[in-house]
Order: C-alpha cells, then structure tokens, then sequence
C-alpha cells in the first residue's frame, strides 16, 4: 500500500537499491515509456500490448520468453545497459494531492510502498538525514520518479498519435529454439514500416516535431532485439 512519504513518520526508513527477483524483477516484461526508447532499443524487444478488457494499448519492454522469466536479470544484477525506470523508481510513486486533480510541480507528492520487499528499517540507504532533510539519495530519486509524470502524458500521447494514423500491426511470432523448442509470441503489436513511409509531407513533419518519427523507428528496430532473447534463451 502507497502511502506519502515524510520525515516524521518514516524518517528511519531505509531501502534497498539492489536487483534480484525477490525483489519483483523475475518477470518477462515489463512496462516503459517512449521516452525511454532510446535506452530501451540497445538491448530489449520492445512492443505494444492491448489490454483485452478496456482496450488501452501500453508499450512493454520484452525481458523473457517464458512466464516470471527475466533473461537479463543473472541473480543480483542485470546484463543490460539500461534498467527499466519501473524498476529503478521503485519503492516509489509520484501521487497527486486533491482528487481528480491533473498533475503540476505544485501538487506532486512522493509515496512509497510500505509493502515492498525494497523497504526497510535496519538495512538499506537511508531516506532522511539525522536532522530530517532528505538523502543525496532520496533526492535523486524523487526527482527521477517525478520526471516520469510528464513522461507518461508524452507516451499516451505518443500511442494516441500511432492509432490516430493507423500505423499499428498485430505480430505473431514463432520462436525456434537450438533444442527444436517451438515459443508463440503473439499479443503483440508495432509500426508498420510501411505505413509510416506512406505518411504525407505535413504528418511527417508532425511526427519529426513531436520526436514521434524517431520514437517509431526506435520501436521497428527495437523488434529485432527479439532475437536477442533467443540467444539469451539458448544460452541457460
């Protein structure tokens, strides 16, 4: 359960910044955000997935073939160049003070998950200082988990703009194993090369303004990492 984080009530908290799948990290994908494209395309399959129940498309980063399966994760640490900022933000949360309120730099507050395995009493790094101010670290993090507010805005808005032209395909993938072990990749959706290439001279334009013509050739070149997974997948 998230609750606001302040220097009365939790100034002995601590948390654990270290990886593992004990703490949440064993599962074979996980959500991200265009703006982490970049970062995201030099190791990981990245695709969008529809949430069969409202319909919503979301964009995940693919970590394994099978279930609670991370191939990037080898014990405590990641083989990656880059962690998924769903991972590194937590225990925390950004939340919103006043209901049904839309978010500003005024009304962020930072929570934390009382539950989660990252947090402790005894061990860990500190969140507050002796006289109460926050940590170097708790710095850092809250503005790293308030900097990615903005950032989901600009993904919806990123997705939005993908349905709105029609540049979405459905992908079926079948992935062939050095043992004859056949995995169904399906659910998944992303750019189609060939619909982007036929936009018109003012929607380009657009899409270069918004940095969405990059974000897509970064989500075509982000599927071929796919084969990465196989080879990771090989190599158990």
């Amino acid at each position: 359960m998230y609750t606001v984080l302040n220097n009365k009530e939790h100034n002995q908290l601590r948390v654990f910044t270290d990886h593992g799948a004990h703490f949440g990290e064993a599962v074979n994908r996980v959500p991200v955000l265009a703006d982490e494209l970049k970062s995201l395309v030099l190791d990981f399959p990245v695709c969008l997935f529809k949430d069969p129940k409202n319909g919503k498309f979301s964009m995940h980063a693919l970590l394994g073939i099978d279930s609670q399966e991370n191939l990037f994760l080898q014990g405590d640490s990641w083989t990656s160049q880059y962690i998924p900022a769903h991972f590194r933000r937590q225990p925390f949360m950004a939340g919103i003070k006043g209901e049904g309120e839309s978010p500003t730099p005024e009304n962020l507050v930072l929570t934390i998950d009382m539950e989660s395995p990252r947090v402790s009493s005894n061990d860990g790094v500190a969140l507050f200082e002796v006289d109460g101010s926050p940590s170097s670290y708790l710095r850092q993090t809250s503005q790293m988990v308030f900097s990615l507010v903005p950032a989901m805005n600009r993904n919806e808005a990123f997705i939005q703009a993908l349905l709105a032209n029609d540049l979405l395909d459905a992908v079926q993938l079948t992935l062939t194993l050095k043992s004859g072990e056949n995995h169904q990749l399906g659910g998944m959706y992303t750019v189609n090369e060939e619909k982007l290439s036929q936009l018109n001279a003012e929607q380009v334009q657009w899409f270069h303004r918004q940095g969405y013509l990059q974000a897509c050739h970064y989500l075509i070149a982000a599927v071929g990492n796919i084969q990465k997974l196989v080879n990771l997948k090989n190599n158990l």
